[in-house]
């Protein structure tokens, strides 16, 4: 097996084993692959956020698995990782995946036991009568604006605004598109939503919206749909991260009857320091 970055002149190769968008879309993003016999067979990808390399994917054919493939791409990016004078490596998992922990524990990585992720069928979400009647309601005074249409400086601003409890950590990493404000009347942010993505898993860290008004997370979720369905079909699947005892209890109470939480997979925060 050989280790190889994957650059412009390779790409083609290995795009069905990394995710394409993240060298499109302008983000700081290093992928490797593995070959064997001038097959491609393996590959992963790692954000590089400051000081911090954030190991993304890291994906093996099948009739690989278990043959070291996975642990020679983390040994890569702890040497890319080392020339590029990073401090720390991390990468965020969940239980279900299986062997991932025992991957990053035999290559010296600390496990964090993360919180419990409960998820929801958003296209049966947004079918219901009940979220339709809300949507309605939302019609003509609610617009959801996603944080890529805003500078750093002015989202930080709006979630201040909202007497949020929302520290800079929680806004690295975010999904730009996904994440979004609504507004209400004369533009005023009312509320928002912060999605990350992890491998196949959506995620929702927070949901915050003012005034106990219902229709507005409607709209957010609506807003989520319109960006994740063309591109991943229906059937998604949205986890939430329960670091907010009520928020799950919120959404179920917007969403109604189809509400279906799956509980026990959890999150866990893997972290290596360089050097």
């Amino acid at each position: 097996m050989e280790l190889t970055l994957i650059t412009d002149a390779n790409r083609k190769a290995f795009e069905d084993m990394i995710f394409m968008e993240n060298h499109t879309l302008g983000i700081p993003v290093i992928s490797a692959g593995i070959v064997e016999k001038g097959r491609p067979i393996a590959a992963g990808s790692m954000e590089i956020d400051g000081s911090t390399g954030r190991i993304i994917s890291v994906y093996t054919e099948k009739e690989y698995q278990k043959k070291g493939a996975a642990g020679m791409l983390l040994d890569g990016f702890k040497e890319l990782a080392a020339s590029m004078e990073l401090e720390v490596l991390e990468a965020d998992f969940v239980a279900e995946e299986e062997g991932v922990e025992g991957l990053f524990s035999s290559r010296s990585y600390l496990i964090f036991d993360g919180t419990e992720i409960s998820s929801i069928s958003l296209d049966d979400a947004l079918d219901s009568a009940q979220v339709k009647e809300y949507l309605n309601k939302a019609a003509n005074d609610v617009q959801v604006v996603p944080f890529n249409k805003f500078t750093p400086a002015r989202r930080k601003g709006m979630i201040s605004l909202l007497d949020a409890d929302v520290d800079n950590d929680a806004l690295e990493g975010l999904s730009h598109d996904l994440s979004a404000f609504v507004l209400g009347q004369y533009n005023q942010p009312m509320g928002f939503i912060l999605v990350r993505e992890n491998e196949s898993d959506i995620i929702i860290d927070t949901l915050k919206v003012n005034e106990e008004r219902d229709e507005y997370i409607a709209a957010l979720f609506r807003h989520m749909y319109s960006v994740l369905i063309p591109e991943k079909g229906t059937g998604l699947r949205i986890g939430f991260v329960a670091m907010s005892d009520g928020m799950m209890d919120r959404v179920g109470e917007v969403i109604g009857y189809v509400m279906e939480i799956e509980g026990g997979m959890k999150l866990y925060h893997a972290v290596k320091l360089i050097g």
